[in-house]
């Protein structure tokens, strides 16, 4: 018998299955794509008839009923796996895999090649070179009772690869050719399609995030230019709330949020910018630029500044000190002054502005600061203060590695009798 034998097995999968819920889910695929055919062929070599050595997998995927939506060829998916056997370590039921043999195995192995890629045929590229954008979206706009979804699909998939000025191109031609009282309607599906496009899917890495940003360009290009600018409450707050959940934004998004805080100032706009400008700093894949965060991080200090330095807000200003604070405080260890200033509002604010500040506190840099913990404990501590401000006072310490004198005072807290029940229970607790 030979050494090393060569074979190969071919696997049809039909996608059978006993569950009711697998064929449930099999019959919707197969009613919008039609029936799927799919194979997986394997190549592999056998040493003594037994063991494999090495193998080389494809898994085929193809759904030809696609032929409906104007695409002449299969679409396919091809998964493609190569396995080596490298080497092979004998051992004894006793043995346990040590540090030191998984270091082994991790310099020896070699071969693991698994991709997973769509396979776009000559036809589909056609068909998305050809693709009119106008009629689609018109099309979209004007189904009644008609399934759109791979209009839908295909709408998205190619606006997500193309520049902002293309994109907005199609709104720009469709948009005039209705009469206005179908303009929100139409602007409506247009921003959902937007934000769609605007999905994170497409950030996967630093090179795919920046192959797909136009339709986020486009999206922030909406925002009026000026507080002159007409502009209905609902869909100000619709394009805010949209803006705040962009997972990557880029330099040019955050700028044009940050200046349209700077002419419209509310607490929506505030809100947004803060989560904006710290999901700019997070991304991994979108290249941070620290002058517009240093301008960011100024923008909202200078709010915090002002606000707490009012004896009284109405309910908006005290909305947009909050919202300050709260954008600020992750921002806290590049500028050191903004700790004055929360400490500041903790002190003289109204109690739901101070409530703020103390939250704010709860950050590691802050709470490396002398001044900043004696604060918090003698706020605990006075009586006279409001008593959600001296129950926040206290978790803040307690989280952040109380001192023998900061537990102490929660000591004498739990045993005086003549404390509020809420934040005498809460000392219990702790003590």
């Amino acid at each position: 018998m030979p050494q090393i034998q060569n074979g190969k097995s071919t696997l049809r999968i039909t996608g059978a299955s006993d569950s009711s819920l697998f064929n449930l889910l099999q019959n919707q695929l197969e009613e919008h794509f039609g029936a799927s055919d799919a194979t997986q062929t394997c190549n592999y070599q056998l040493y003594r008839g037994r063991r494999i050595v090495r193998t080389s997998c494809f898994e085929t995927h193809e759904v030809p009923a696609l032929k409906k939506f104007g695409l002449q060829n299969h679409m396919s998916t091809t998964v493609k796996q190569d396995l080596v056997l490298y080497r092979v370590y004998r051992s004894r039921s006793v043995d346990k895999l040590t540090p030191s043999i998984v270091a082994q195995f991790e310099r020896d192995y070699k071969g693991d090649d698994l991709t997973y890629s769509p396979q776009w045929t000559e036809s589909i590229m056609t068909s998305q070179s050809t693709f009119d954008p106008v009629a689609t979206l018109n099309e979209i706009f004007n189904a009644m009772d008609v399934d759109v979804t791979m209009q839908y699909t295909k709408m998205q998939l190619w606006m997500a690869n193309q520049n902002a000025q293309t994109i907005m191109g199609v709104w720009n031609t469709l948009s005039p050719t209705y009469p206005s009282f179908k303009q929100p309607q139409l602007l409506k599906l247009w921003i959902l399609l937007l934000n769609d496009c605007m999905d994170s899917k497409w950030c996967k890495n630093a090179e795919d995030c920046s192959r797909h940003l136009g339709c986020q360009t486009a999206f922030t290009s909406m925002l009026p230019t000026t507080a002159s600018t007409i502009h209905p409450p609902e869909q100000k707050l619709q394009l805010l709330n949209i803006l705040a959940s962009v997972k990557h934004p880029t330099e040019r998004t955050v700028q044009r949020v940050l200046y349209y805080a700077t002419e419209i100032l509310d607490s929506f706009t505030v809100l947004a910018l803060g989560k904006l400008l710290n999901n700019h700093i997070t991304s991994p894949s979108i290249l941070t630029s620290p002058e517009l965060v240093d301008e960011c991080r100024e923008f909202l200090h200078n709010i915090v500044t002002n606000k707490c330095g009012l004896s009284s807000l109405d309910d908006e200003s005290e909305k947009i000190a909050i919202y300050a604070i709260k954008s600020l405080a992750p921002l806290m260890q590049e500028l050191p002054e903004a700790m004055t200033d929360l400490s500041d509002c903790a002190s003289n604010a109204p109690p739901s502005i101070a409530l703020a500040a103390i939250q704010a506190m709860n950050n590691e840099h802050v709470m490396t600061s002398t001044p900043v913990r004696t604060q918090l404990r003698q706020m605990f501590e006075n009586s006279d203060k409001p008593i959600e401000l001296r129950m926040a006072a206290l978790l803040v310490l307690i989280m952040n590695a109380p001192t023998n004198p900061e537990l102490l005072s929660v000591f004498e807290v739990a045993s005086d009798i003549n404390q509020p029940r809420g934040l005498k229970r809460i000392s219990d607790t702790i003590s």
